[in-house]
């Protein structure tokens, strides 16, 4: 079994610019949330904006203390570097599965990331995860409806 989420798991409202502060008792649940996650054996979970209400260095170190890999291939730090795993290659019944996640949104430009086109990075994840050898690769598109559906009906590997 592969347990993965798509994002936006661990914050209660998206509305990050009249929010932007979680409170002492939502950062306990949100890294009880991780911590759960992690106990279940999750084997991802892509960076949503809501999750980045923490920053991006405190989500990584309580992502870190919970064994959960974050995933997000697309996302850029302002000196250029991914601030996150861009893929995950795990065996589940004997099936090397591949995994990334691409997200969008203009939450995560103001949280000061850069966002690289989905589909593009999407394309290079699935190839780098087929020449790994996945046998199949799980895309997290972390977009809306449309952009997602876009994304899925062009991603080629």
């Amino acid at each position: 079994m592969v347990l993965v989420d798509a994002g936006d798991a661990l914050a209660r409202s998206v509305r990050l610019d009249v929010e932007p502060v979680p409170t002492q008792a939502e950062r306990r649940k949100m890294s009880f949330i991780l911590e759960t996650m992690g106990k279940l054996g999750y084997d991802a979970m892509a960076v949503g904006e809501r999750d980045l209400v923490l920053g991006v260095e405190e989500l990584k170190k309580m992502a870190a203390k919970a064994k959960v890999t974050l995933l997000a291939a697309n996302l850029l730090d302002k000196g250029g570097k991914r601030p996150f795993e861009q893929r995950k290659l795990v065996t589940a019944g004997g099936v090397k599965v591949g995994i990334f996640a691409v997200a969008e949104g203009a939450e995560l430009e103001r949280k000061g990331l850069k966002v690289l086109p989905a589909l593009e990075q999407a394309n290079l994840q699935a190839r780098a995860l087929r020449k790994a050898g996945a046998d199949l690769v799980v895309a997290l598109l972390h977009q809306d409806y449309d952009s997602a559906l876009k994304t899925a009906q062009k991603l080629q590997g």
